[in-house]
């Protein structure tokens, strides 16, 4: 074990200051960790949103870190999702309409629009790209934030040493 910060080396011998440093490390990465929650939560708390990528109908602002703006190219996408449920249709039937109408998929618009997803899109078949699923249409039903929630931590670690993911209620 070497530590040039901490002049420790192992091949030298053992140091008798190593297993202090130690505990002195993980308490620094203890609170860091509890520090950065307390943040996230402060930002949650003020119903900020924070995401790889803004939903389906909605951009990021630009200008307000956390703010999401309506998307004027996608939003008629998510308002067609909604008027077919609300007409009584379900999810794998929404899911045929928006295939055969060759509605583009979330997926596809963030590949379009930011080059992500490249591993799936890129050279792929033109019907990839409105390949929808039930499991999309559900999704976005139950997106609270198509009806002005914010909702976050739904999952969790279990500690700042172990990434294990904890779904909440």
């Amino acid at each position: 074990y070497i530590a040039i910060n901490d002049n420790v080396d192992t091949i030298n011998g053992e140091s008798e200051l190593a297993p202090f440093l130690n505990i002195l490390n993980e308490m620094h990465a203890r609170q860091t960790s509890k520090k950065v929650k307390t943040a996230m939560r402060t930002r949650f708390a003020n119903g900020a949103h924070y995401g790889a990528y803004a939903p389906l109908g909605y951009v990021k602002d630009p200008d307000k870190k956390g703010h999401l703006l309506i998307d004027p190219e996608t939003r008629w996408i998510v308002e067609k999702i909604f008027d077919l449920a609300v007409h009584g249709r379900g999810a794998a039937s929404i899911t045929r309409i928006l295939v055969e109408e060759k509605v583009p998929t979330p997926g596809w618009l963030n590949y379009e629009r930011y080059g992500t997803f490249a591993n799936i899109y890129a050279g792929a078949p033109a019907e990839k790209a409105y390949a929808w699923t039930i499991a999309q249409v559900k999704s976005i039903l139950k997106e609270e934030t198509y009806i002005g929630h914010s909702v976050h931590n739904k999952q969790s670690n279990i500690s700042f040493k172990n990434k294990k993911k904890v779904r909440k209620p």
